[in-house]
């Protein structure tokens, strides 16, 4: 699944030593985008893992119980009539264009 919010873009996933421990895998290509959704909707976000190597190289695991609580707070946080001016106004004119693109 990816996820495009006010703090960054995700791809959320369920590796094989995920699905026995209840949980899920959040991966980033920025790590600022992991912080941020921590600290904003997922405080309990385990500790982000980080490898260069890998198309998204930044990654953190939650429990899927907190994963869907922290659904909950990014939809109550949707507060604007604009998801393009959004980005912009809380990521920057870059971010808003890579985004205007997909």
């Amino acid at each position: 699944m990816w996820i495009f919010n006010s703090c960054g873009f995700f791809s959320v996933v369920a590796k094989p030593d995920d699905q026995g421990a209840g949980k899920l895998t959040i991966r980033a290509r920025v790590r600022d985008d992991l912080e941020a959704l921590r600290t904003k909707f997922m405080p309990e976000l385990e500790p982000i893992v980080s490898d260069s190597s890998l198309d998204y190289p930044h990654r953190a695991r939650i429990a899927r119980t907190a994963f869907a609580e922290g659904m909950k707070r990014m939809e109550k946080d949707v507060d604007y009539p604009n998801f393009k001016q959004k980005t912009f106004d809380s990521m920057g004119a870059n971010r808003a264009r890579i985004y205007g693109k997909i």
